[in-house]
């Protein structure tokens, strides 16, 4: 992921970056991998929290949604930042 950054510009290409890791984050939980599902996670929502960028924050209602299951610690964590983190509006419930 680290390589994919560094060909990445500004403001376009970290817009970019927010759904990337989002998406990622989908296929590491779908994978099984809820530790680096929720890193990815936690990587897209400070990239779309320094945009503000909305497909940023309806890919991470995805990712929240798709960890609602999870009775993870690390999951529930992220649910419970990413619900506090997101501006109001269409905000999913934490738990």
């Amino acid at each position: 992921m680290d390589e994919i950054a560094l060909h990445l510009e500004p403001t376009t290409e970290i817009k970019k970056l927010c759904v990337v890791k989002a998406e990622m984050a989908l296929a590491h939980y779908r994978l099984g991998d809820v530790t680096e599902a929720v890193a990815c996670a936690r990587s897209a929502l400070d990239a779309t929290t320094a945009m503000g960028f909305p497909l940023g924050w309806e890919r991470l209602d995805n990712v929240a949604a798709e960890l609602k299951p999870s009775r993870s610690q690390i999951a529930t964590e992220f649910r419970t930042e990413y619900a506090a983190t997101r501006p109001s509006g269409k905000q999913p419930s934490p738990l």
